[in-house]
């Protein structure tokens, strides 16, 4: 606990905008592990990959068996300029109150890098060695695309001919309530993550004084273009693993549901149009399209 608070309290922020970038946070977060973990630090091989990312490799008994990769990643997002007095707690306190470590990274993700050490650390300790080897991958651009963090370790991995068995990353959650009619939790786990591209729409229109407005001003071009954006969603479909996750649960419905989850041949237009209603469960039906940022 302690040690995942004073984690959270190193700000390594990822910045869309590179010049931002604070490496000083990333060598003091370095430094704080291998000081935290001497063991870890000590007995496995540590590689610092892509300027800032680490890699530990722990060899296995067993040089036949193919190795895991556990993943996480050090950055955190920004805090959003002039919210900070709006926080229950300051963003990089890493204070223990109320049964919460407070602060950027206490969920994602810093909680996976320092779980993942805690354990091999403690393995370390009782003399434990694995059977087949254990790569530890710990990203420091994550959250703005791990093109320098996770893509030059796979890149590393993959020159030395390593093939895994299992590749185990933060994915989702353990769900409570979200499928009315189950009340048991379910996990949902992930064995993909969606791609994404970004698309600006931009328009001029001629200037002039507010008592004289044209019929349709560059905000309203904009708008009418968002709005048949929003009104035009890339189509649904109920395949793959989204599919095979109500293939699973579906015994699990009340009788009336069950029916409806045992026969998708047949329902499956009336299930979309009810996952459509959920933004959680509408984004596991398509490619989704988001308005973020409007000037």
């Amino acid at each position: 606990r302690d040690r995942l608070a004073g984690a959270v309290r190193i700000a390594t922020i990822s910045h869309e905008d590179s010049a931002a970038f604070d490496a000083g946070a990333f060598q003091a977060l370095h430094s704080y592990l291998a000081a935290q973990f001497p063991r870890v630090d000590s007995q496995l091989r540590r590689e610092t990959v892509g300027t800032h990312s680490l890699l530990y490799t722990w060899p296995g008994i067993d040089s036949s068996l193919k190795p895991i990769l556990l993943m996480g990643h050090l950055d955190v997002v920004p805090v959003e300029p002039g919210t900070e007095t709006k926080w229950q707690e300051k963003p990089f306190s890493g204070r223990i109150a109320d049964g919460f470590i407070w602060g950027r990274g206490a969920i994602d993700n810093k909680l996976t890098v320092l779980g993942t050490l805690e354990a091999v650390e403690m393995l370390l300790n009782e003399g434990f060695r694995p059977a087949r080897t254990v790569y530890l991958a710990y990203g420091h651009d994550e959250e703005v695309g791990g093109t320098r963090g996770a893509r030059e370790i796979a890149a590393l991995l993959k020159s030395r001919g390593a093939e895994l068995e299992m590749g185990l990353d933060e994915g989702g959650v353990i769900s409570d309530g979200v499928f009315p009619g189950i009340s048991a939790p379910i996990a949902l786990v992930g064995i993909a993550e969606k791609g994404y591209v970004s698309v600006e729409l931009s328009t001029g229109a001629t200037g002039g004084h507010s008592s004289i407005p044209p019929r349709q001003s560059a905000i309203g071009i904009l708008s009418a273009a968002i709005a048949r954006l929003e009104q035009n969603p890339m189509p649904a479909r109920l395949e793959g693993p989204t599919r095979q996750l109500f293939e699973r649960i579906g015994p699990r419905f009340p009788v009336g549901q069950r029916a409806v989850f045992a026969n998708l041949w047949l329902t499956r237009p009336l299930v979309i149009r009810k996952l459509e209603d959920s933004p959680t469960t509408n984004a596991m039906v398509r490619t989704t399209t988001a308005v973020t940022i409007f000037e």
